[in-house]
């Protein structure tokens, strides 16, 4: 199954900020994830939120992917900090939206929608 990605503003500053050589890497896992592949997913109160790990652990790529649904949204991609999913569900809760059931579905969730 073929999914159709796009990415919050948020993802896309933090893209910029990321070397080449990491950036390259970023882009395989993007084609990977249009694809099919699935990354791990993240628990609590963010739930339909899944991660990747890679460049030996020491980078995490985070969406959102909604039941049924083939729509992806890129949230975060950057260095892996102490706390960050802690961070990361703070921010989640502080910064998010509700997506609209047109677009996700029954299972719409919040995600990080930065201004």
């Amino acid at each position: 199954m073929k999914f159709k990605l796009s990415t919050s503003t948020n993802f896309r500053k933090q893209y910029k900020l990321i070397e080449g050589s990491i950036k390259n890497k970023v882009d395989k896992i993007i084609k990977k994830l249009e694809d099919g592949m699935e990354g791990e997913l993240l628990n609590k109160d963010l739930l339909s939120f899944y991660a990747i790990h890679f460049h030996r652990n020491k980078f995490r790529l985070v969406y959102h992917k909604a039941k049924n649904s083939s729509k992806i949204v890129l949230v975060h991609v950057g260095k892996r900090v102490p706390k960050f999913y802690d961070k990361f569900e703070d921010n989640v809760k502080r910064k998010g939206k509700f997506y609209d059931k047109d677009n996700f579905g029954d299972d719409y969730r919040i995600c990080i929608q930065e201004n």
